[in-house]
């Protein structure tokens, strides 16, 4: 168990963190003590990539470079933990204990993915669990390794132990939902709730990219997503050998900073907004961040769906036209006929 301390006896989550060789991020001075991050891409050297998908890495000087202290955890419950296979899992693990940073989330069935990861702040022991959605296409290790899988059974499982083995808060990360999308999935919602009802204090979500609604439940809080907290802009070299630069949009460089008292077990956020010139910090009233009271749509699912389809149509064309001007091409018919079955909510 490590035990960690300051002053508001606080615990600081982020979001997504990605600190490739080419990048040179601080993050600001006031995020010094007890983070815990997603470390959104392994710290490793990168070799083998996972098929079918965009493949990422993280440098370990750049990673370090970033905070103005090493983060005290992170969490490895993502889908790029495994892009480049066991051999880049363990180099992960490698850098984090050199640098005395511990990791939940990730690791094999023998050990339980390395859940819970406990913390003791004063006198309140807390358990931090991991887990990553199937839908959001994780990489998986080549032999006995993994991220822990998105499993209401196996999560209620993971609480009733921890919370048998001593009187701890729960903390679970869950990496889910639709990237490049504000709202949540309903059946996000709905686990959201079950997870909540089963005995966790704090639910901290990531992988959509940018914020989503913060939602008040019986006086426990879920972040659906942090968004990027530090995440640049990178050329990703595709299957026929040309280069698109992908940049990071307005939404992109705003994320969610969620301080957590666990003695109390209150939670409060501010907002994070990145630019050329370093990041700034907003009260989360001003950031305009949308929170919860209840249900969307008063709880009627076949509305809220509705309106998330089309939602998500609206978006995913947005995003389609910001990378279109970013990258003109004359598109292929593959290329085409995705599109439309992704505006016609037709796509896999």
């Amino acid at each position: 168990m490590k035990s960690i301390s300051n002053a508001n006896n606080q615990i600081t989550f982020l979001g997504d963190v990605w600190t490739p060789k080419d990048s040179d991020i601080s993050l600001p001075s006031s995020l010094s003590t007890n983070v815990i991050a997603n470390l959104e891409a392994p710290i490793c050297t990168g070799r083998r990539n996972a098929p079918g998908k965009i493949c990422i890495e993280s440098d370990e000087s750049r990673f370090l470079q970033a905070f103005p202290m090493p983060p005290i955890a992170v969490c490895l419950a993502n889908n790029h933990t495994f892009d480049f296979g066991d051999d880049g899992f363990e180099e992960t693990i490698g850098a984090l204990e050199r640098h005395d940073i511990a990791y939940f989330g990730a690791g094999s069935e023998v050990d339980n993915f390395n859940n819970p990861l406990r913390l003791r702040i004063e006198d309140q022991n807390v358990a931090l669990m991991g887990y990553v959605c199937q839908s959001t296409n994780p990489a998986s290790g080549t032999g006995s390794y993994g991220a822990a899988p998105l499993e209401l059974e196996r999560i209620q499982r993971d609480i009733d132990s921890a919370k048998r083995a001593d009187n701890c808060r729960v903390v679970i990360s869950i990496h889910w939902g639709i990237e490049q999308f504000w709202l949540p999935k309903p059946e996000d919602i709905k686990l959201a709730k079950s997870i909540l009802h089963a005995g966790a204090d704090l639910i901290i979500g990531h992988h959509p990219h940018c914020v989503q609604p913060v939602w008040n439940h019986q006086n426990k809080k879920v972040f659906f997503s942090l968004g990027n907290a530090c995440f640049p802009d990178f050329n990703y070299l595709r299957p026929d050998g040309t280069v698109t630069r992908v940049v990071q949009r307005k939404w992109n460089r705003e994320s969610l900073v969620v301080s957590y008292n666990p003695i109390n077990n209150v939670a409060d956020s501010q907002m994070m907004k990145a630019s050329n010139d370093g990041y700034e910090m907003l009260p989360v009233e001003a950031a305009q961040v949308n929170e919860w009271h209840g249900p969307p749509c008063n709880g009627n699912w076949v509305k809220y769906t509705r309106r998330l389809k089309y939602l998500s149509k609206l978006a995913a064309f947005r995003l389609m036209a910001y990378n279109f001007c970013d990258n003109p091409r004359v598109p292929s018919f593959k290329s085409l006929t995705y599109a439309i079955k992704k505006l016609t909510g037709r796509a896999d």
